[in-house]
């Protein structure tokens, strides 16, 4: 037979001791006070105390401010358009001939900077697009189109931004006019690709020190980049 484990006895009052003394313990701990849900009044600052500014939350950056035009190296102050002409000779027979023959487009485009003040420039694009179909004269459309420029740049880099940068800055513009004027002018409108103004440049720059010259200094008189030939068209 298997004997009988002996229960245990527990006496209470040893158990109910520490129970006690823990709850004493409790007890002794001071609540936290409730939270009140009405503001506190502000104590009023005293005469010719400077107000105090609220702390930045972590991680927060103070606003930049904008560039002044005085500080920024290239400011565009006006674009306009100095000429403009368009001639069909040919309508309205040329009309009839178009329908049959895919016609063929040249885009000429030629850049020049003029130095007015200081630092202000004039920078003009010089574009002329002629349409033939059979080698007939469908349209001449020419436009001059130009740029009041600040140019703030150490002297090496000035030819470079009137001839390079300039121009980029123009010719979206030029661009849509030719679109519009064309077709006004009751043809399909004129659609240029875009220009490399920075290999017309080169060239320019490779002429220039061909001819033993050097390369023109804008500031000095009147550089120019041209000979950029045809250009895409749709």
């Amino acid at each position: 037979m298997t004997p009988t484990p002996k229960k245990q006895k527990t006496k209470a009052g040893a158990k109910a001791a520490p129970a006690a003394k823990s709850a004493a313990v409790d007890s002794a701990v001071p609540s936290a006070p409730e939270t009140a849900d009405a503001p506190r009044s502000a104590k009023p600052p005293e005469s010719g105390a400077q107000p105090v500014r609220p702390a930045q939350p972590a991680g927060a950056t103070q606003p930049v401010r904008a560039p002044k035009p005085a500080d920024q190296p290239l400011v565009v102050n006006a674009q306009y358009i100095k000429d403009l002409s368009f001639e069909a000779p040919a309508a309205p027979e040329i009309f009839q001939r178009m329908q049959t023959t895919r016609p063929d487009i040249t885009i000429n485009i030629d850049v020049q900077a003029v130095p007015l003040k200081d630092t202000a420039y004039e920078v003009v694009l010089n574009m002329r697009a002629e349409c033939k179909v059979e080698q007939k004269v469908a349209f001449i459309m020419e436009l001059v189109y130009a740029g009041n420029f600040n140019i703030r740049v150490p002297r090496e880099h000035l030819q470079a931004v009137l001839l390079v940068e300039c121009p980029r800055l123009l010719f979206p513009f030029a661009r849509s006019i030719l679109a519009e004027i064309s077709r006004e002018g009751g043809f399909p409108p004129v659609l240029l690709g875009p220009v490399d103004f920075v290999a017309m440049y080169q060239k320019q720059m490779e002429t220039a020190g061909k001819a033993g010259g050097g390369a023109p200094q804008a500031g000095g008189g009147t550089p120019e980049a041209g000979g950029g030939g045809p250009s895409p068209a749709n």
